[in-house]
């Protein structure tokens, strides 16, 4: 069986799905040992799962047959899934140019994107040009964005190899002779400068296996100097794959539903974790629990905020690459918590055309726009100064989701628009078909996409024949 290490707040979720695929769950934490009454497991993992950095999807790092693998049965259990393949895997190790200096770092050339590396001590007095051997240790939500470090760290399965230089071991080891055992044996195989961390797949194996792994990391030092062989800038090492998986609003409702067969779930659970409701849901499901416990009868609902009347929120607009756009900020004239719809008003600013629209903008012009939780569409209504009509924009995307905040889905690129004369067209296709080709979303999620765009244009054709 192909093993995994889940984290994150998808955990309980996920183990439900692998284990019904039968992947078997390795270190896990002391929640999902309770939850699946599992025992403590100490061996290493062959796939590793975690949140993403913005809490809003997964990144797996593993093997490409195993990430594969996880990509088609989340596919298939997940109708709005989006894929981020990335090009630049977690660990990989570069030789790269100094581009240019920014406020915060630098960004460095790694032969054709760019990472960014941090201010730190190492980097006070890197120059312009200069050759540099920098590690990727962290993604942006969309991998688009590299975080480097040059404190180089070469990972194994029970043991990683630092050039920070201590002896550390894993928090999750918390018998005291077995880390006395591990840092004893990390002092044997270190060359000048080199530490190591005792991964907590390290606790119980053998002092043979242990120094083997040691001895095959510490072999890896030696090629840090080498020349990559595409050249400077250019890839030198590289330890597994990596892919990032977005789950917008139906993903999230879905995965709830998987963790509510294991744990009282209250709806919308993943939802309000991302959006940092941590204490607010683990009291009102522990209170959730208590009531079932007892044999009350209770309601499903619960009692988050949602936008009142008169609140700003911002629309984030997440493009299929990953891309985030922020379309603006709009004022709730309408709000109906039940129903979980808010209609948000917006001034226009600037100049030039309408996307998709042939009118232009103009003082005084403004926007009404309703947004349904869940609906795989919204409208945009642009007016002029005296409120005539200057076209309507239907944007299809994924299920949407309202935070208490923003509004935010993932646009799907298929749109419909309807002028004042009453001319429909459906727009951007042809981008929803590269989307398709570039691996970002399924076949099924494409139809999806270009049947709510004909609703629309039936929905808009017959609305302005009444």
């Amino acid at each position: 069986m192909e093993r995994v290490r889940v984290r994150g707040i998808y955990s309980t979720a996920l183990t439900s799905l692998l284990q019904q695929r039968n992947f078997s769950i390795v270190q896990p934490s002391t929640k999902i040992q309770e939850r699946f009454n599992l025992e403590p497991s100490f061996e290493p993992f062959d796939l590793e799962i975690k949140d993403n950095e913005d809490l809003q999807g997964i990144v797996a790092a593993g093997p490409t047959s195993l990430i594969k693998k996880v990509e088609l049965i989340l596919s298939e259990t997940l109708p709005d899934l989006i894929t981020h393949r990335i090009k630049y895997p977690l660990h990989s190790i570069y030789w790269g140019l100094v581009k240019s200096s920014q406020r915060a770092g630098y960004l460095i050339d790694l032969g054709g994107d760019l990472g960014f590396l941090p201010h730190g001590k190492e980097t006070r007095s890197l120059r312009s040009g200069e050759a540099i051997l920098v590690q990727v240790c962290d993604l942006a939500a969309s991998g688009k964005q590299l975080i480097l470090t040059m404190d180089i760290s070469l990972p194994g399965q029970r043991a990683v190899l630092s050039s920070q230089g201590a002896i550390r071991v894993s928090r999750e080891i918390d018998n005291e002779t077995e880390r006395a055992r591990l840092l004893k044996i990390g002092q044997r195989f270190l060359p000048g400068g080199w530490g190591i961390i005792w991964r907590t797949a390290a606790y119980g194996c053998p002092d043979r296996a242990l120094n083997e792994e040691a001895q095959k990391l510490v072999s890896y030092v030696g090629r840090l100097q080498d020349h990559p062989d595409d050249g400077i800038p250019g890839r030198l090492l590289v330890f597994e794959a990596t892919t990032q998986f977005e789950f917008p609003g139906a993903a999230k409702r879905r995965l709830d539903e998987l963790r509510s067969a294991v744990i009282p779930t209250l709806p919308g659970h993943h939802q309000y974790k991302t959006a940092g409701f941590f204490k607010t849901i683990d009291r009102a499901e522990s209170r959730l629990q208590e009531l079932l416990s007892n044999g009350t009868h209770h309601n499903n609902g619960h009692d988050l905020e949602f936008p009142a009347m008169g609140k700003t929120l911002l629309i984030e607009h997440v493009k299929l690459d990953g891309e985030r756009i922020i379309l603006g900020r709009g004022r709730v004239v309408a709000s109906d918590a039940k129903q979980k719809i808010v209609k948000l008003e917006r001034e226009i600013r600037g100049e030039g055309p309408y996307d998709g629209l042939r009118a232009s903008k103009a003082t005084g012009d403004s926007t009404l726009t309703e947004f349904c939780e869940g609906s795989w569409e919204y409208q945009t209504i642009y007016y002029c100064k005296n409120k005539s009509l200057k076209g309507i924009y239907a944007n299809v995307n994924t299920p949407i989701e309202i935070y208490p905040d923003r509004i935010r889905y993932v646009d799907l690129e298929i749109d419909v628009t309807c002028e004042p004369d009453g001319t429909i067209q459906v727009l951007d296709q042809e981008k929803l078909e590269a989307a398709l080709q570039a691996g970002y979303i399924s076949s099924s999620l494409a139809e999806r996409a270009k049947e709510v765009a004909a609703q629309l244009e039936a929905q808009l054709a017959e609305k302005l024949s009444v």
